[in-house]
C-alpha cells in the first residue's frame, strides 16, 4: 500500500470518529482512543505529502489565514485559555482532516467513495437521532449542532433521488431524504428547521421538472410533520415571535455582540470568549445569566474575531464559492471540448462526460449543504465547526479530481487512436 492509498484509508477513519463520530455510538469503543489513532495516523501521512504543496489552493490559503486570525486572542483576547482551546482543536484539525482530504481525494473515484461515505454517514445519522430524543452522539449531543449536520447532508440524498435512472436508487434514495428530513424534525432546532427549508428550496430551485420537485418536496415535509413529535409545528411557528421565547434571547444576544465589536473591533474578544466578555467591563454587564455564544455564527464572527477574522472568513467563503461555480455544466463542458479531440478513443469521451456529470452532482450536494450551513448559522454558533471546513476541502479535492482527469484525457487524445485501449485510458493495470 503506498502513501496515497494510506493516507486515503486514514482520512476515511479519521472522518468516521471526528465527523460522524461513529466509536460514540457502540458502547466501549470510545475508550479505544481511537480519535488519537486515526488522528495521529493522518498526520503522519500528511506530513510524508505535505511538503509536495499539493495542497495549495485559494481555499486552503484562505483556511490558513483564518486560523491565523484566531492568534491575536491568545494576546488581546479576553480568555486566553478559551482561545488556546480553540486553536488546540483547530489546527490538528486543518493538518488532517482539511488537508487529508485535499492531498488524498485526487482522483474522481476517491470521490464517489467519499459521496457514498457521507450518503451511508446521513442514514446513520439520522436513524440515531430517531431512536435517541433528538439528540446526536458524542459532540452532536446538542440538538443544534447534530440537525445543522443532517441539514448539510440532506442534499446527498436529493440529488441522487432526482439525478439516477434506476427505479431502485430512486426509492431508496427518496425513502433517505424523508429519514433525514424527519430525523432534523426531531431535533426541534429552529436552525435546523430553517437550514432545511432552505436547501430544499434552493434544491428545488435548480431541479429541472419543478412542479414534480415541488409535488414530492411537499409530501416530503408533511409526511415528515405527520410522523415528527407534536411540539415541531408550535416550535417552527414560534420562530417569528421575536418578542418571546429564545427569538427574543437571540435578538438580545446579537445587540450584545454587536457592543462587543464595537469595543473591540479589530481583533474581536478573543475565539469561544463571547460569554466572558459580557461581564469583563469592555461593554456594561448585561442582567441575569447570559449563555456563552450569541447563538449566530455571523454574529460570533463579528464579536469574537473582529474585523481581520471577519475578513479572512468572508475570503475563505467566497474561494469556496468561486470553485463551486466552476463546476457549472457549461463550464465543464467547455473544458471537456478543449481537451478532446476527434480521434479521441469512445471509452476516454465517456468516461470524462461521467465524471462531468457526477463531479457536477456531487460538488452541488456539497454547495447546497453549506448554503443548509449559512442558513442554518444565522441561529446557531457554529463558526468553529467542522463540517463546513471539511466540505470546504472536498470542493478544493473535486477541482483537483478533475484537473487530472482533463489532463489525463488530453495527454490520451494526442495519441493515436489506435494505440487506445480501456486499460491505458484509466490509468490502471
Amino acid at each position: 500500500m503506498n502513501i496515497s492509498s494510506l493516507g486515503f484509508t486514514a482520512l476515511i477513519a479519521y472522518l468516521l470518529v471526528d465527523f460522524g463520530q461513529v466509536h460514540r455510538m457502540i458502547p466501549g469503543v470510545e475508550y479505544l482512543f481511537l480519535g488519537v489513532i486515526t488522528q495521529a495516523l493522518l498526520i503522519i501521512c500528511v506530513a510524508a505529502k505535505f511538503f509536495t504543496f499539493a495542497w495549495v489552493h485559494p481555499i486552503a490559503t484562505w483556511r490558513g489565514l483564518f486560523l491565523l486570525s484566531l492568534f491575536p486572542g491568545l494576546i488581546w483576547g479576553i480568555t486566553q485559555g478559551r482561545v488556546a482551546g480553540i486553536l488546540e482543536a483547530e489546527i490538528p484539525r486543518f493538518l488532517t482532516g482539511f488537508l487529508g482530504a485535499c492531498l488524498f481525494l485526487r482522483t474522481v473515484e476517491n470521490l464517489r467513495f467519499m459521496f457514498r461515505f457521507l450518503t451511508a454517514l446521513s442514514l446513520v445519522m439520522a436513524v440515531w437521532v430517531l431512536t435517541h430524543g433528538g439528540r446526536g452522539p458524542g459532540l452532536y449531543k446538542d440538538e443544534n449542532d447534530v440537525a445543522l449536520m443532517l441539514v448539510m447532508l440532506m442534499p446527498l440524498a436529493y440529488i441522487q433521488f432526482v439525478n439516477t435512472a434506476q427505479v431502485r436508487t430512486k426509492i431508496l434514495s427518496g425513502l433517505l431524504l424523508f429519514v433525514v428530513l424527519l430525523g432534523i424534525g426531531f431535533t426541534n432546532s429552529r436552525g435546523g428547521m430553517v437550514g432545511a427549508v432552505v436547501v430544499l428550496a434552493l434544491c428545488w430551485l435548480q431541479g429541472k421538472r419543478k412542479l414534480l420537485g415541488l409535488a414530492i418536496a411537499g409530501c416530503l415535509v408533511i409526511a415528515a410533520v405527520v410522523i415528527a413529535p407534536e411540539d415541531l409545528v408550535s416550535e417552527f411557528r414560534t420562530i417569528t415571535h421575536t418578542s418571546e421565547g429564545t427569538a427574543a434571547t437571540r435578538i438580545q444576544f446579537w445587540g450584545l455582540s454587536i457592543d462587543l465589536f464595537q469595543a473591540r473591533p479589530l481583533f474581536g474578544v478573543g475565539a469561544a470568549s463571547w460569554g466572558n466578555a459580557l461581564y469583563s467591563g469592555i461593554i456594561p454587564p448585561p442582567s441575569g445569566p447570559m449563555m456563552g455564544t450569541p447563538h449566530s455564527v455571523y454574529f460570533q464572527l463579528l464579536s469574537e474575531l473582529g474585523l481581520v477574522g471577519t475578513f479572512a472568513w468572508l475570503g475563505f467563503m467566497i474561494s469556496v464559492a468561486l470553485t463551486l461555480l466552476r463546476f457549472r455544466v457549461k463550464k465543464l463542458f467547455s473544458q471537456m471540448a478543449a481537451c478532446l479531440t476527434p480521434e479521441s478513443h469512445p471509452f476516454t469521451t465517456a468516461r470524462l462526460h461521467e465524471n462531468s456529470r457526477f463531479l457536477h452532482q456531487f460538488t452541488l450536494s456539497l454547495g447546497l449543504g453549506i448554503a443548509g450551513y449559512l442558513a442554518s448559522g444565522a441561529f446557531i454558533s457554529v463558526l468553529y465547526y467542522p463540517g463546513l471546513y471539511f466540505f470546504a476541502a472536498f470542493v478544493q479535492a473535486a477541482e483537483q479530481a478533475w484537473k487530472n482527469d482533463l489532463i489525463l484525457a488530453s495527454a490520451l487524445s494526442e495519441q493515436s487512436a489506435g494505440n487506445y485501449s480501456p486499460i491505458q485510458a484509466t490509468g490502471k493495470e
